[in-house]
């Protein structure tokens, strides 16, 4: 058995490698749960599993929990931290309320997954300790059965599993043990490296929509029932499509596991039957079209968690022909600028940023796209801007190496069809009404007590008279679902009434509102909702991007001079102390507390200033792709570094030199970083080892190449050589820990955290990387005193600097702050999460849209009425 590294695991690696392991050892009946107020669960169980034994199966409801430890000390700390942990679990679930709770159950089997070492000494050890308390826990819970998965036993399941192992073969073994593990297999598509990728990107996908469908309540506690039928005069006829007799040859043979789907097979089905035809169908195209409110959404979400569980219970072999189905929004997509595959590419490489991580190459998503390794599933066609849908539908037409499920609505689909020329070879399956007695059955299932009454005379009503306004406008999963979501007595004793509602729109409306509620709420959405349109025209709101709806210049003036007073107020504070008789710094000859605190305050303030712009500027619509991005991110190093260069140079020798570098510095390092940081990890050497490996040369040579060389000119090469190899290390470490992180984000929340996680990080290690040497030279020259004011200074001034101007959230903080002196009493992503808890927004990876843009569209109208 190989020892792997789990140290080298960050928490969410950790949850989901025991989630991938899971999937393997237990059987294809686990659900995974991605980042999220989930209850407590790493993943679930239901059924019958093979384990732990096939001839004594588990056969039940169960719940996964990993507990990762950041610092793992000696096996007897390990035992007494994991039983700590274990019991503060077991009170969790006993004391919480069924209110927080929601729909969870009470698990019959629990398994503990732990990345820490425990002993194996019979009676006194670690293992035989945990498993006492597990014991205890096990009783006083009601299990059935436990299981732990300690540092032991997840070494002898990956090792049983060569394809998780190399997924995640970066963070868990050494390099030499690494080449090892790279078993060469034969996939009918992938290589190695790409099927490393692919798993890797299944496993952050289906967390990612695991726990959204689970936010939107899609799966529990039970779909809305949802139907289709084959859209006549949308594309080919069904045996053309189905290709039966053969005419052609199939463009996309069924994925292993599947058959080929017939014509009957598209004639008429339910929501299970989605993925048949998506992985059946030979064309390789579904459409899936629908009204306003009609599912499209949820059926897609569900049909791509269904094929990634289908990929996941394949053997390894079988599972390199699979794509890994991947959901986007055409959000940013211009089909006259970029043809699909290209932008599909891009979008993976933003929303997937281990797909730039140096062990796989920039090119890495491309390769995924070129080799049929990933299935695109595409919504929001119907939002495009109507000159564009015949571009779009163009290139969708044309040949492709992956698969597509698109969803949009009928009518926008049928306009750009007649304008252009139809989908061949794609299925084109409409969805239906949901009739009255099924919407009364499902509405029956959710066991509603405190409207109980009210509850079952409104289901009475919907099976008694369908034909009803109310039962025809509860024909939907949207009015279902805001129904279930936002319903009290008073509102089904509304629907109830005769003549209370003369018109479907009337009943929707009152819906609609009583999801949005009233006061602070209505008056925070109405105003996103307007301006969503106003300023982008679209239906996806971006979280660093808000910025745009206060762009006033005074406005923007605002935000760029608040690093610049924080810069002046430093500079004046530091100043005089630094360059006085207590720090004695010298610039040029020049000292004193009075010239300190001029030399200081202006240095303060130009750096302030660059600090506000860059932050203004690191999303203007030129770099509108995503948050964090690659080419904003080099832009603001390059400028940075380069201005940086130009005094350095410019003061010591000469200002038109000292521009000549800048520049020079600022193209290496704009053309230089591309792929993406590993995240810190931890243990002693793991730990120093991912340092090490954050520190990026060229750009430190970009800058401390003609700084040393100002400075070994003027002052000789012993002064020329120190101040080379330091400038050297702090523009190598300050590009390298800014690098784009190659953990994803998987809703806006978590993009948020990060962003703040990464500016804290970014500013505080470049304001170290500057201020250590320069302290360290000043206290040599002039005692400990004046070494630790100048590290004091200086770290503080550059860190919060650099730490601003890198930071999204610090700039969304401030448009909050502006928009809150208008009137709008918004708290930046913590009021968006409560509304996306209230279920009136939903999100789509780190973007927010609104539960339906029926929604969004009422706001806007009620906005431009008052």
């Amino acid at each position: 058995m190989v020892d792997y590294d789990l140290t080298r695991l960050g928490t969410r690696e950790f949850e989901h490698l025991v989630q991938a392991l899971a999937l393997r050892v237990l059987g294809a009946k686990v659900e995974v749960f991605g980042d999220g107020r989930d209850g407590g669960r790493e993943a679930t169980f239901d059924g019958r599993t093979h384990y732990p034994d096939p001839d004594a199966p588990w056969d039940g409801y169960g719940v996964l929990q990993a507990k990762f430890h950041q610092r793992p000390r000696d096996p007897a700390a390990n035992a007494t931290w994991l039983c700590a942990e274990v019991k503060a679990e077991a009170e969790q679930w006993l004391n919480r309320r069924r209110s927080e709770l929601g729909n969870t159950r009470r698990p019959k089997y629990m398994i503990f997954a732990t990345n820490v070492v425990l002993s194996a000494v019979p009676g006194s050890g670690g293992i035989d300790k945990v498993k006492e308390t597990l014991r205890s826990v096990a009783s006083s819970m009601g299990l059935h059965d436990w299981a732990l998965w300690h540092h032991d036993q997840i070494c002898r399941f990956l090792d049983g599993h060569a394809d998780i192992r190399r997924a995640y073969a970066a963070f868990t073994t050494p390099g030499d043990v690494l080449a090892k593990l790279a078993e060469p297999p034969s996939p009918p598509l992938l290589n190695t490296e790409l099927a490393v990728a692919a798993d890797r990107l299944a496993i952050e996908v289906a967390s990612q929509w695991a726990a959204e469908a689970d936010h939107r309540r899609l799966r529990v506690p039970m779909p809305v029932p949802i139907r289709w039928q084959w859209a006549k005069g949308m594309t080919s006829t069904v045996g053309v499509v189905a290709n039966v007799p053969p005419r052609r040859r199939p463009l996309f043979p069924p994925l292993p596991g599947v058959s080929a789907v017939g014509p009957a097979g598209l004639r008429s089905g339910g929501l299970r039957d989605l993925f048949s035809v998506y992985a059946g169908l030979d064309g390789g195209r579904t459409v899936i079209l629908g009204d306003a409110g009609s599912g499209k959404s949820a059926a897609t979400i569900l049909t791509l968690i269904e094929a990634l569980a289908h990929r996941a219970g394949l053997a390894v072999q079988q599972r390199a022909a699979v794509p890994v189905p991947v959901l986007f929004t055409t959000s940013g997509w211009d089909p006259g600028d970029q043809r699909l595959g290209e932008w599909l590419a891009e979008r993976l490489a933003v929303d997937h940023p281990f797909l730039r991580a140096e062990q796989f190459g920039d090119s890495m998503a491309a390769q995924l796209v070129k080799s049929g390794g990933v299935a695109l599933f595409l919504d929001g066609f119907d939002e495009m801007d109507p000159r564009l849908r015949a571009a779009a539908l163009d290139d969708i037409r044309k040949p492709s190496t992956f698969r597509l499920v698109l969803a949009t609505r009928t009518r926008e689909f049928a306009d750009a069809v007649i304008t252009g020329e139809h989908v061949h070879a794609a299925a084109a399956l409409e969805l239906l009404p949901v009739p009255a007695a099924d919407a009364a059955d499902y509405l029956d299932g959710l066991n509603r007590d405190d409207t109980a009454p009210q509850w079952t005379q409104l289901t009475a009503h919907l099976r008694g008279h369908p034909d009803s306004v109310v039962a025809h406008t509860l024909d939907s999963p949207l009015t279902l679902t805001l129904l279930r979501d936002h319903t009290d007595a008073d509102l089904v004793r509304d629907l109830l009434t005769p003549g209370r509602f003369n018109v479907r729109e009337e009943v929707e409306n009152a819906l609609l509102d009583r999801s949005v509620g009233a006061g602070e709420h209505r008056a925070l959405l109405t105003f996103v909702a307007a301006r969503m349109l106003e300023q982008d025209n679209t239906r996806d709101l971006a979280w660093w991007q808000i910025h745009w709806w206060v762009k006033r210049w005074h406005e923007r003036a605002v935000r760029v001079s608040v690093p610049a007073v924080i810069g002046v107020v430093l500079g004046a504070v530091f100043g005089p102390v630094m360059f006085g008789p207590h720090g004695r710094y010298v610039v040029d000859g020049s000292t004193g507390a009075a010239f300190g605190l001029v030399y200081l305050s202006a240095i303060g303030l130009v750096f302030g200033l660059l600090t506000g712009l860059m932050s203004e500027l690191r999303h203007s619509r030129r770099f509108a792709r995503a948050s964090g991005n690659t080419a904003a991110f080099s832009l603001g190093a390059a400028v940075t570094t380069g201005v940086a260069t130009v005094i350095a140079v410019g003061n010591q020798t000469h200002w038109g030199l000292g521009v000549l570098a800048g520049l020079g510095a600022g193209v290496v390092i704009w053309r230089g970083p591309t792929g993406a940081a590993a995240p810190l990890r931890t243990g002693e050497r793991s730990r120093w080892r991912s340092l090490a490996s954050r520190f990026h040369p060229l750009s430190g040579l970009a800058g401390g190449l003609p700084i040393g060389l100002a400075y070994g000119f003027t002052d000789g090469p012993r002064q020329g050589i120190g101040a080379g190899l330091t400038m050297t290390f702090v523009f190598g470490v300050m590009v390298g820990f800014g690098r784009p992180s190659m953990q994803t984000a998987t809703d806006p929340y978590v993009a948020w955290v990060q962003d703040v996680k990464r500016a804290i990080t970014f500013g505080l290690t470049c304001g170290l990387a500057l201020g250590v040497p320069l302290g360290l030279k000043q206290g040599v020259l002039h005692g400990p005193l004046a070494g630790a004011i100048t590290f004091a200074a200086i770290t503080v001034m550059v860190g919060l600097s650099l730490g601003i101007g890198s930071c999204d959230a610090w700039r969304t903080t401030l448009v909050c702050l502006q928009l809150r002196l208008r009137g709008i009493r918004i708290r930046g992503v913590s009021s968006l999460e409560a509304e996306r808890d209230r279920r009136v927004l939903r999100t789509v990876g780190t973007l927010y849209q609104f539960k339906h843009p029926r929604l969004q569209d009422r706001l806007v109208d009620e906005r431009s009425a008052g």
